[in-house]
This record gives structure tokens, sequence and C-alpha cells, in this order.
């Protein structure tokens, strides 16, 4: 089963920057990564009315539809108040202690053809998934991932999944060809598409060192039980994940330029727990 998925440049922020950013709420942890990557996802406090205008335009423009491997087409959009917190949202900045190859596409010169996602201007989020299958034959599925939207276009959008049932992830090559032919049972597979066109990247390689790790999970309070989307009938819960997204690249099927992802950080994360057929009763959660 094929996926379908979907720029800005590289700013050097001054470390008083992060700082002030860091100061706001706690997870920055990710700032320490070795090596470090060029952008990074920093806490910070809403603003007044701004976690409520966020909901209702998440909801409005059915921004959390993607396109899962062995469930198709799925919108979540309607759990975006269960996804962020009271207290605080998260912000994508320049990371002050990158220093991409002069010169390289990775850098601070690369071509403006090509583009890193996501970056400045773009929302992050986490996303874990447990899926139990009690139909005989049929198999359980356990993701840990991210997505992210662009604010100024949510149309575009991406994402990066990886194969596994713990609350962590190792960091591992990231190779979508090789996850879809596993059925989305082993490692780590993404890219980004557009939903207003046809317009696709795949994570297929071609960089280094192109890995994907989840550093922790945090989910904390009880289960919601979802009465609609994808996972109708399962339960979910908001937390954290602080996840390291290393030099990935998405190529564009078809050719022309591609796209990076280069981020770390801590992020808001939802959690589905999901029983199919039941409690959870959503048919897309089906291997089509």
């Amino acid at each position: 089963m094929q996926w379908r998925m979907a720029m800005t440049r590289h700013v050097r922020f001054a470390a008083l920057s992060l700082a002030a950013a860091c100061s706001v709420a706690a997870s920055c942890d990710n700032e320490l990564l070795d090596p470090p990557t060029e952008f990074l996802a920093v806490r910070r406090a809403w603003r007044p009315g701004e976690r409520d205008s966020v909901v209702a335009s998440i909801i409005a423009n059915r921004t959390f539809f993607i396109v899962l491997p062995a469930a198709g087409a799925v919108d979540f959009s309607d759990d975006a108040d269960a996804l962020l917190p009271t207290d605080s949202t998260t912000d994508i900045i320049p990371n002050p202690d990158y220093d991409g190859p002069p010169g390289s596409l990775m850098g601070p010169s690369f071509s403006v053809n090509n583009g890193m996602v996501p970056g400045g201007g773009w929302t992050t989020y986490g996303i874990d998934i447990a899926i139990t299958n009690n139909n005989p034959g049929e198999p359980d599925f356990n993701w840990l991932g991210m997505f992210w939207y662009l604010n100024s276009d949510p149309t575009r959008r991406g994402f990066l999944l990886a194969a596994t049932a713990a609350a962590t992830f190792p960091a591992t090559l990231v190779n979508t060809t090789a996850f879809d032919a596993s059925g989305a049972m082993a490692g780590v597979g993404g890219g980004e598409f557009r939903t207003d066109s046809s317009i696709t990247w795949l994570a297929t390689g071609g960089s280094a060192p192109n890995t994907f790790r989840v550093v922790s999970t945090t989910f904390a309070g009880g289960f919601t039980t979802i009465t609609t989307g994808p996972f109708t009938g399962g339960q979910v819960r908001g937390g954290t994940m602080n996840v390291q997204a290393l030099t990935i690249r998405l190529n564009r099927v078809g050719g022309g330029p591609f796209l990076t992802v280069n981020i770390s950080g801590g992020i808001n994360a939802l959690q589905y727990n999901c029983v199919f057929p039941t409690p959870c009763t959503t048919n897309s959660l089906r291997e089509p």
C-alpha cells in the first residue's frame, strides 16, 4: 500500500532566544541530543484565547486528516481538544547549536528549491496508536510517530510512523519502501502529501543519518471514549512525546525538489487504545 504524504530557510537565533522559550515550560531536554537537529520543539504558555481558536480551526479544516498504512484515510480532527493541554503549546524554532555543513543542502545556504519540514511556521504533534485486532487472522498494530502541517496552508501535511509496542523507539533508519513491504509491522516510514493535489513525498533515503527516534512518551490521566472518527469506541488521552528526526530526506514521487525533516524536542501527543471489532467498531481499522 503506497502512502500519500506533503520550507523554511535556515535562520540562526541567539542562544538567548532558546533560553527564553524554554523558561516558560519544561520540554527542552532534547536540545542536548547529539548530534543536534536544525529545529527544536519548545513549549510556551498559551496566549489568551489561542487554544480555543486552534481547536476550532483543526475541527473546521479537518486538519488531522492523514493516510495511515493498514487503515487508509483517517480523520481524527475531532480529538483536538484531547490533544492540546490547557496550560501550554509547542513552538518550532531554529536550534542555535545547529551548524550545518556550509554550502550544503542541509546548511544555511540550502537551495530554495528544497525545504525543511517541519520547521518554523509548522505545527508538529506526536501520536501513539495501539490497535488490538480480535478478528481471526488479522494482525494487531502498534505505532509511535509524529505528524505535522503548515500553519499558513494546512493542506500540506506529513508524518513519520514507527512500528513498536514500546513507549520509546531507538534511532532507526527510515525506509518507507521496507515499512510498506512489512505491512507496517516493522521499521519506520513516512512522507508528506498535499490534500489539494496529488503531490507526494516519501521517505525513501538519500541523506544521512536518516533516522527517527522516540526518546520518551508521557501520558497521564484517564482515557476518554471516542464517539466519532476512525477510532470510534476506542479510547484517547493527551500527553507529550520527545522525538528526534535526524536529517530524514523526503523524495518527491515522480521527481522534483526534495524535503528534509531535521527536528527534535517535546511535542504534544495523542495516545489511542483501540480493541477491534468491539468496543472499537470502526471499519477503517481493518487491513484494506
